[in-house]
């Protein structure tokens, strides 16, 4: 890196701040919709688990 990209960086840092404030919010509610959607999905197997353990009784 030279001193320039270095300058601008520098410059640019409440926003290169502001950004991965962004990608970070970004990247947790994507992982929390999936976390979501793999709980939800759990969740209905052990229901058709409890149901079929019933009806086989």
């Amino acid at each position: 890196m030279d001193v320039m990209t270095l300058q601008c960086l520098w410059t640019n840092q409440p926003v290169i701040m502001d950004l991965m404030c962004l990608l970070d919010n970004l990247m947790f509610r994507v992982f929390w919709s999936l976390h979501s959607v793999h709980v939800d999905a759990y969740l209905c197997v052990l229901d058709h688990l409890a149901e079929v353990s019933r009806t086989s009784k």
